[in-house]
């Protein structure tokens, strides 16, 4: 997705189908399949069935390792492998125990992934699905057939949609095919003894605070050189919101790493407080 113009990926985001261009649980339940299909000749090996199951686990954690381990991602396979598990010794438990299982696990391995905006939308969508969808197959019946079939798939985009709604707006502002308006962001702030400079594509690079402490917050990918930035001005903190992509994320933190200078990613560690002496401003 890194590789797609930046205006493109925001006109999914709108229309809602953003979730096309990352790898998802779809993904993952076609490798499934695909891997079932391949190791399907294990079976007539001695111990066959487990030799079976244990290459589709260890491809599928590989394919989420080799794709760098995503909460959506990570979510997807631990469900199939607890599902590959439940075929295995002929037990199909409902998909929501498998789902609050694989929440449990991961929660209990890194209990940071609740600060995920990836992880949250991902098993929320995931429950809005096996929640809702059912209603709305309920409210409205469609006989069998093409119908059938449009219908079944609005409700599954529908129930996850409403789902992710409430994050979808505290994070981005906006909800899909509408957008909600919002008080524009400023370029600056002065909170008395701070100077709060908002680094995106609409930013004032005509400032003159080179003799002031800076807080910088960078986002939606800004391709501003920040080395040069913290090279040339007095940058305290540089703080970075969820509309930014992981990989450029760490590409921040590693500069910022490397000239000694604090970087917070609100999307891995929760909204970030700007304190003075009296009032405070939340990112």
């Amino acid at each position: 997705r890194s590789e797609v113009n930046r205006a493109w990926v925001d006109r999914y985001a709108k229309a809602g189908i953003v979730h096309i261009l990352a790898i998802s649980g779809l993904h993952i339940g076609l490798l499934m399949v695909l891997f079932s299909w391949i190791y399907k000749p294990l079976e007539y090996l001695p111990l066959g069935k487990y030799v079976r199951v244990s290459m589709i686990i260890f491809s599928l954690w590989g394919y989420a390792l080799l794709t760098g381990g995503s909460p959506s991602v990570i979510r997807a396979v631990t469900m199939f492998s607890l599902f590959s598990i439940g075929n295995y010794i002929n037990r199909s438990p409902p998909t929501i125990y498998l789902v609050i299982l694989s929440f449990g696990t991961l929660v209990f391995i890194n209990p940071l992934y609740l600060k995920q905006l990836g992880f949250q939308m991902s098993y929320l969508a995931v429950f809005g699905i096996l929640c809702l969808y059912p209603l709305f197959m309920k409210l409205l019946q469609v006989k069998k057939g093409l119908l059938h079939r449009f219908w079944s798939m609005t409700a599954v985009t529908l129930s996850a949609q409403i789902a992710v709604a409430p994050i979808t707006i505290y994070y981005f502002h906006q909800f899909p095919v509408k957008t909600i308006s919002f008080e524009a962001l400023k370029s600056h702030y002065v909170l008395e003894d701070k100077n709060l400079i908002i680094v995106d594509g609409n930013w004032s690079r005509n400032l003159k605070l080179k003799n002031k402490k800076l807080s910088l917050v960078l986002r939606n990918n800004t391709q501003v050189n920040l080395e040069r930035l913290l090279q040339r001005n007095k940058i305290v903190e540089v703080i970075a919101d969820a509309s930014s992509y992981s990989n450029i994320k760490r590409r921040w933190e590693k500069t910022c790493d490397n000239y000694k200078v604090f970087f917070y990613d609100t999307q891995k560690k929760g909204p970030y407080l700007f304190a003075s002496k009296s009032r405070n401003k939340t990112f």
